[in-house]
Protein backbone atom coordinates (compact mmCIF):
# COMPACT_ATOMS: atom_id res chain seq x y z
CA UNK A 1 0.00 0.00 0.00
CA UNK A 2 1.00 3.62 -0.54
CA UNK A 3 1.29 5.70 2.62
CA UNK A 4 -0.91 8.81 2.13
CA UNK A 5 0.72 12.16 2.76
CA UNK A 6 -0.62 14.53 5.37
CA UNK A 7 0.01 18.28 5.33
CA UNK A 8 3.63 18.76 4.28
CA UNK A 9 6.09 20.22 6.77
CA UNK A 10 9.19 19.22 4.79
CA UNK A 11 9.49 16.87 1.83
CA UNK A 12 12.51 14.95 0.52
CA UNK A 13 15.02 17.21 2.27
CA UNK A 14 18.46 15.57 2.55
CA UNK A 15 19.60 15.52 6.19
CA UNK A 16 22.56 13.89 7.88
CA UNK A 17 22.14 12.00 11.15
CA UNK A 18 22.84 15.01 13.39
CA UNK A 19 20.38 17.17 11.44
CA UNK A 20 17.77 14.40 11.66
CA UNK A 21 18.14 14.28 15.44
CA UNK A 22 17.77 18.08 15.62
CA UNK A 23 14.68 17.91 13.39
CA UNK A 24 13.08 15.28 15.62
CA UNK A 25 13.90 17.28 18.76
CA UNK A 26 12.20 20.30 17.21
CA UNK A 27 9.10 18.24 16.43
CA UNK A 28 8.93 17.18 20.08
CA UNK A 29 9.18 20.79 21.24
CA UNK A 30 6.41 21.83 18.84
CA UNK A 31 4.00 19.09 20.07
CA UNK A 32 3.99 17.64 16.56
CA UNK A 33 1.40 15.03 15.55
CA UNK A 34 2.06 13.10 12.35
CA UNK A 35 4.84 11.03 10.86
CA UNK A 36 8.42 11.34 9.61
CA UNK A 37 9.42 9.26 6.59
CA UNK A 38 13.02 8.32 5.78
CA UNK A 39 13.88 7.23 2.24
CA UNK A 40 16.18 4.22 2.76
CA UNK A 41 16.38 3.25 -0.90
CA UNK A 42 14.28 0.14 -1.41
CA UNK A 43 12.33 0.81 1.78
CA UNK A 44 10.80 3.72 3.69
CA UNK A 45 11.24 3.95 7.46
CA UNK A 46 8.39 5.74 9.25
CA UNK A 47 8.35 7.11 12.80
CA UNK A 48 5.14 8.41 14.37
CA UNK A 49 4.57 11.30 16.80
CA UNK A 50 1.54 12.29 18.86
CA UNK A 51 1.51 15.63 20.67
CA UNK A 52 5.30 15.76 20.53
CA UNK A 53 5.84 12.27 21.90
CA UNK A 54 7.43 9.57 19.75
CA UNK A 55 5.32 6.43 19.62
CA UNK A 56 7.07 3.21 20.65
CA UNK A 57 6.29 1.58 17.30
CA UNK A 58 7.50 2.48 13.84
CA UNK A 59 7.05 0.82 10.45
CA UNK A 60 9.07 -0.03 7.39
CA UNK A 61 7.27 -0.03 4.04
CA UNK A 62 8.71 -2.02 1.12
CA UNK A 63 6.83 -2.76 -2.11
CA UNK A 64 3.53 -2.11 -0.35
CA UNK A 65 4.33 -4.46 2.53
CA UNK A 66 4.42 -3.06 6.06
CA UNK A 67 6.59 -4.38 8.90
CA UNK A 68 6.57 -3.23 12.51
CA UNK A 69 9.79 -1.98 14.11
CA UNK A 70 10.91 0.10 17.06
CA UNK A 71 11.96 3.70 16.36
CA UNK A 72 15.53 2.98 17.50
CA UNK A 73 15.74 0.28 14.81
CA UNK A 74 14.86 2.84 12.13
CA UNK A 75 17.25 5.42 13.60
CA UNK A 76 20.07 2.86 13.64
CA UNK A 77 19.76 2.54 9.86
CA UNK A 78 20.29 6.29 9.40
CA UNK A 79 23.74 6.61 10.96
CA UNK A 80 26.52 7.88 8.72
CA UNK A 81 24.21 8.73 5.82
CA UNK A 82 22.47 11.66 4.17
CA UNK A 83 18.81 10.62 3.95
CA UNK A 84 15.86 12.25 2.14
CA UNK A 85 13.43 13.12 4.95
CA UNK A 86 9.74 14.01 4.67
CA UNK A 87 7.50 15.11 7.54
CA UNK A 88 3.70 15.23 7.37
CA UNK A 89 1.14 16.62 9.81
CA UNK A 90 -1.89 14.50 10.74
CA UNK A 91 -4.77 14.82 13.17
CA UNK A 92 -4.68 12.55 16.27
CA UNK A 93 -7.55 10.50 14.82
CA UNK A 94 -5.68 9.95 11.54
CA UNK A 95 -2.48 9.10 13.40
CA UNK A 96 -4.22 6.31 15.31
CA UNK A 97 -5.12 4.66 11.99
CA UNK A 98 -1.72 5.24 10.35
CA UNK A 99 0.14 3.76 13.33
CA UNK A 100 -1.96 0.58 12.88
CA UNK A 101 -0.88 0.04 9.26
CA UNK A 102 0.87 -3.24 10.04
CA UNK A 103 -2.50 -4.84 10.90
CA UNK A 104 -4.36 -3.73 7.77
CA UNK A 105 -5.08 -6.09 4.89
CA UNK A 106 -6.27 -5.43 1.31
CA UNK A 107 -10.04 -5.74 0.87
CA UNK A 108 -10.19 -4.11 -2.60
CA UNK A 109 -7.32 -3.89 -5.09
CA UNK A 110 -7.71 -1.91 -8.35
CA UNK A 111 -11.47 -2.32 -8.08
CA UNK A 112 -13.28 -0.38 -10.81
CA UNK A 113 -16.43 1.38 -9.66
CA UNK A 114 -19.11 2.13 -12.21
CA UNK A 115 -21.18 5.29 -12.10
CA UNK A 116 -23.51 5.45 -9.06
CA UNK A 117 -21.81 2.42 -7.46
CA UNK A 118 -19.52 4.21 -5.00
CA UNK A 119 -22.14 4.96 -2.34
CA UNK A 120 -23.38 1.37 -2.15
CA UNK A 121 -19.81 0.11 -1.96
CA UNK A 122 -18.95 2.52 0.85
CA UNK A 123 -22.10 1.49 2.71
CA UNK A 124 -20.93 -2.13 2.53
CA UNK A 125 -17.58 -1.07 4.02
CA UNK A 126 -19.32 0.95 6.76
CA UNK A 127 -21.55 -2.02 7.63
CA UNK A 128 -18.52 -4.21 8.34
CA UNK A 129 -17.14 -1.52 10.68
CA UNK A 130 -13.75 -1.50 9.02
CA UNK A 131 -10.83 0.60 10.23
CA UNK A 132 -8.30 1.56 7.56
CA UNK A 133 -7.59 3.61 4.46
CA UNK A 134 -9.43 3.82 1.15
CA UNK A 135 -7.55 5.12 -1.91
CA UNK A 136 -9.78 6.48 -4.68
CA UNK A 137 -8.35 7.18 -8.14
CA UNK A 138 -10.63 9.31 -10.30
CA UNK A 139 -10.67 12.18 -12.78
CA UNK A 140 -9.85 14.45 -9.82
CA UNK A 141 -6.64 12.54 -9.11
CA UNK A 142 -5.86 10.35 -6.10
CA UNK A 143 -7.65 11.00 -2.82
CA UNK A 144 -7.91 9.10 0.44
CA UNK A 145 -10.54 8.43 3.08
CA UNK A 146 -9.65 7.23 6.57
CA UNK A 147 -12.06 4.89 8.34
CA UNK A 148 -12.46 4.29 12.06
CA UNK A 149 -14.82 1.43 12.97
CA UNK A 150 -16.94 1.94 9.89
CA UNK A 151 -17.05 5.74 10.00
CA UNK A 152 -15.18 8.23 7.84
CA UNK A 153 -12.76 10.27 9.97
CA UNK A 154 -13.86 13.92 9.76
CA UNK A 155 -12.21 17.02 11.20
CA UNK A 156 -14.25 19.92 12.55
CA UNK A 157 -11.80 22.54 11.30
CA UNK A 158 -9.73 21.17 8.40
CA UNK A 159 -11.27 19.75 5.20
CA UNK A 160 -8.16 17.76 4.31
CA UNK A 161 -4.66 16.67 5.26
CA UNK A 162 -2.72 16.47 2.00
CA UNK A 163 -4.89 14.29 -0.23
CA UNK A 164 -6.80 12.80 2.74
CA UNK A 165 -10.35 14.18 2.77
CA UNK A 166 -11.53 15.07 6.30
CA UNK A 167 -14.21 17.75 5.71
CA UNK A 168 -17.89 16.76 5.52
CA UNK A 169 -18.76 19.18 2.71
CA UNK A 170 -15.68 18.23 0.71
CA UNK A 171 -16.48 14.56 1.21
CA UNK A 172 -20.08 14.96 0.00
CA UNK A 173 -18.98 16.91 -3.09
CA UNK A 174 -16.28 14.35 -3.83
CA UNK A 175 -18.72 11.45 -3.54
CA UNK A 176 -21.16 13.22 -5.88
CA UNK A 177 -18.40 13.59 -8.48
CA UNK A 178 -17.41 9.93 -8.16
CA UNK A 179 -21.04 8.91 -8.49
CA UNK A 180 -21.20 10.77 -11.80
CA UNK A 181 -17.86 9.66 -13.25
CA UNK A 182 -16.81 6.35 -11.64
CA UNK A 183 -13.38 5.54 -10.19
CA UNK A 184 -10.91 2.83 -9.19
CA UNK A 185 -10.28 2.06 -5.54
CA UNK A 186 -7.78 0.31 -3.30
CA UNK A 187 -8.82 -0.33 0.29
CA UNK A 188 -6.70 -1.59 3.18
CA UNK A 189 -8.63 -2.24 6.36
CA UNK A 190 -9.43 -4.57 9.21
CA UNK A 191 -12.48 -5.25 11.37
CA UNK A 192 -12.17 -3.87 14.89
CA UNK A 193 -11.69 -7.13 16.84
CA UNK A 194 -9.31 -8.54 14.25
CA UNK A 195 -7.37 -5.27 14.21
CA UNK A 196 -6.56 -5.52 17.91
CA UNK A 197 -5.58 -9.17 17.52
CA UNK A 198 -3.24 -8.43 14.59
CA UNK A 199 -1.64 -5.51 16.44
CA UNK A 200 -1.03 -7.65 19.51
CA UNK A 201 0.58 -10.37 17.40
CA UNK A 202 2.80 -7.84 15.64
CA UNK A 203 3.87 -6.28 18.94
CA UNK A 204 4.69 -9.70 20.39
CA UNK A 205 6.95 -10.40 17.41
CA UNK A 206 8.51 -6.96 17.81
CA UNK A 207 9.39 -7.73 21.43
CA UNK A 208 11.53 -10.66 20.25
CA UNK A 209 13.93 -8.42 18.32
CA UNK A 210 17.09 -7.80 20.35
CA UNK A 211 19.85 -5.28 19.72
CA UNK A 212 23.16 -6.98 20.57
CA UNK A 213 26.84 -6.14 20.17
CA UNK A 214 29.10 -8.42 18.12
CA UNK A 215 31.94 -10.04 20.04
CA UNK A 216 34.57 -12.32 18.51
CA UNK A 217 35.32 -15.68 20.11
CA UNK A 218 38.50 -17.39 18.94
CA UNK A 219 37.73 -20.56 20.88
CA UNK A 220 34.74 -22.92 20.80
CA UNK A 221 33.02 -21.47 17.75
CA UNK A 222 36.09 -21.13 15.55
CA UNK A 223 35.03 -23.91 13.19
CA UNK A 224 31.26 -23.44 13.11
CA UNK A 225 28.88 -21.30 11.09
CA UNK A 226 26.89 -20.21 14.12
CA UNK A 227 26.48 -17.60 16.84
CA UNK A 228 25.78 -17.63 20.57
CA UNK A 229 23.58 -15.39 22.69
CA UNK A 230 22.66 -15.33 26.37
CA UNK A 231 20.46 -18.13 27.73
CA UNK A 232 17.90 -15.65 29.05
CA UNK A 233 17.13 -14.47 25.49
CA UNK A 234 16.82 -18.06 24.26
CA UNK A 235 14.45 -18.79 27.16
CA UNK A 236 12.42 -15.67 26.37
CA UNK A 237 12.05 -16.89 22.79
CA UNK A 238 10.86 -20.29 24.02
CA UNK A 239 13.82 -22.17 22.56
CA UNK A 240 14.31 -25.79 23.76
CA UNK A 241 16.72 -26.06 26.67
CA UNK A 242 20.19 -26.82 25.36
CA UNK A 243 18.91 -26.60 21.79
CA UNK A 244 19.34 -24.14 18.95
CA UNK A 245 17.22 -21.81 16.83
CA UNK A 246 17.68 -20.15 13.48
CA UNK A 247 17.98 -16.38 13.79
CA UNK A 248 17.99 -13.44 11.43
CA UNK A 249 20.77 -10.91 12.00
CA UNK A 250 20.34 -7.44 10.50
CA UNK A 251 23.29 -5.10 9.98
CA UNK A 252 23.28 -1.31 10.00
CA UNK A 253 23.24 -1.21 6.19
CA UNK A 254 19.94 -3.10 6.19
CA UNK A 255 21.42 -6.37 4.92
CA UNK A 256 20.46 -9.49 6.85
CA UNK A 257 21.24 -13.21 6.96
CA UNK A 258 20.05 -16.37 8.73
CA UNK A 259 22.31 -18.47 10.93
CA UNK A 260 22.18 -21.15 13.63
CA UNK A 261 22.12 -19.80 17.18
CA UNK A 262 22.71 -21.49 20.55
CA UNK A 263 22.62 -20.24 24.14
CA UNK A 264 25.46 -19.49 26.51
CA UNK A 265 25.77 -18.04 30.00
CA UNK A 266 26.80 -14.53 31.02
CA UNK A 267 26.83 -12.96 27.54
CA UNK A 268 24.41 -10.20 28.45
CA UNK A 269 24.02 -7.84 25.51
CA UNK A 270 26.66 -9.54 23.34
CA UNK A 271 26.34 -11.93 20.42
CA UNK A 272 29.33 -14.24 20.19
CA UNK A 273 30.72 -15.51 16.91
CA UNK A 274 33.99 -16.34 15.17
CA UNK A 275 36.32 -14.80 12.62
CA UNK A 276 34.99 -16.92 9.75
CA UNK A 277 31.37 -15.85 10.31
CA UNK A 278 32.42 -12.22 10.72
CA UNK A 279 34.27 -12.27 7.40
CA UNK A 280 31.54 -14.18 5.56
CA UNK A 281 28.74 -11.81 6.64
CA UNK A 282 30.83 -8.61 6.94
CA UNK A 283 30.33 -8.26 10.68
CA UNK A 284 32.53 -5.92 12.67
CA UNK A 285 33.51 -6.46 16.28
CA UNK A 286 31.61 -4.11 18.65
CA UNK A 287 29.04 -3.48 15.89
CA UNK A 288 25.43 -3.36 17.09
CA UNK A 289 23.08 -5.69 15.21
CA UNK A 290 19.41 -6.66 15.48
CA UNK A 291 18.66 -10.32 16.11
CA UNK A 292 15.34 -12.18 16.02
CA UNK A 293 14.23 -15.83 15.79
CA UNK A 294 13.11 -17.08 12.37
CA UNK A 295 9.75 -18.79 11.97
CA UNK A 296 9.38 -21.91 9.89
CA UNK A 297 6.56 -22.49 7.40
CA UNK A 298 4.23 -23.63 10.21
CA UNK A 299 4.80 -20.45 12.18
CA UNK A 300 7.07 -22.09 14.77
CA UNK A 301 10.51 -20.85 15.71
CA UNK A 302 12.98 -23.03 13.82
Amino acid sequence: MVLPKGNTLIEKVNLDFNDIRTHLENLEEEDFTGYVKFDLGKTDGVIFYKSGKQLDKAVEVEDGKVRLYRPDHIMYRLKGKDIPVSTYVLSPALLNIFSSLVALEPIYIDYSIKKKEIKSLMQAIFKEKYTGIVEINSEEGTNYLALDKGRVVFDNYIDGYGSIITGMEKYNAFMDNITASGAKINAFAQRSKELQKKLKEAEEELSKIKQLVVKKDAGLLSGGDQVKIDHYIMNEWGAPKGGSVKVQIELQNGKSFHIKCTGSGKLGGYILTNKGVMKKYQLQENEAVFVKPVLDEEGQES
